[in-house]
This record gives C-alpha cells, structure tokens and sequence, in this order.
C-alpha cells in the first residue's frame, strides 16, 4: 500500500513539474511580448550625438554688417545643431552696444517669438534700407 501512495505522490509532483515548466515557458512568452511592445514605445537614439572638436568663434554684433553677422551666426547654429527656440537666446550673447539695448528692449515687450522673427527684425532695423527717406 505504502508503495501505491508513494507513486501517487511521484506521479502529482511530475504532474506539477510539468503544469510549472508550462506557466514558466508561457510567462516567457509574454514577458518577451511586453518588452517588445515596450521598445516600440521608447524612442532610442539612433545615432550618437554629434561631437565638434572645432572651436568656432562667432562676432559680436553690435550694429554693423547684419547681414553678415546673420550669415555667420546662422552657419554657427546649423553646425552645431542648435535649436531653433534656443537660437534667440544664446544669439543675444554675441550682441553688443546698440544692437544688444535693440534686443532687451524687443525682448521685454515681447517682441522675439522665434527665431526666424529676430532675424527679420535684426535686418528691418539694422540693414541698410533700399528706400530713400526724404
């Protein structure tokens, strides 16, 4: 009788190990498709980014040549892939004298909403006028 008993107890323990291998091999399974859901969801970086060993200097700006000054500090922004709703900020750190008083009264009315609106304002008050005032 003891040995009837004894490969009932056997037989439900490989019962279990098998019933345990199963949940374990299906909770793989979904743990598998959870993480792969997950990666579809969380932008990775594609590439590293870019490192510029090239120190660049930009001119200060401070009235003269807007144009030019445009010109560089817009090149300098595209190397280093600044962007765009920075662009005002960190140009009024190479401004200077005239054109730096122009930026803080423009920037405490409210006046610089975007980048490209500066660069327009820069060249309207700046630039020489094609027009000749009477």
């Amino acid at each position: 009788m003891a040995d009837l008993t004894h490969g009932k107890s056997i037989d439900r323990l490989k019962e279990s190990i098998k019933l345990l291998s199963t949940s374990q091999s299906d909770l793989a399974s979904k743990v598998d498709s959870i993480l792969t859901q997950l990666a579809t969801l969380i932008p990775t970086p594609s590439s590293p980014p870019r490192k510029h060993h090239l120190k660049l200097d930009v001119s200060r700006f401070n009235g003269a040549d807007p144009i030019g000054w445009i010109f560089k500090i817009s090149q300098f922004f595209e190397f280093h892939d600044t962007p765009k709703h920075k662009r005002p900020f960190v140009a009024s750190f190479y401004m200077d004298g005239l054109a730096l008083s122009w930026y803080q009264w423009m920037y405490h009315n409210g006046l610089i909403t975007s980048w490209l609106a500066l660069l327009q304002a820069l060249e309207s008050r700046f630039a020489p006028s094609f027009y000749e005032d009477p």
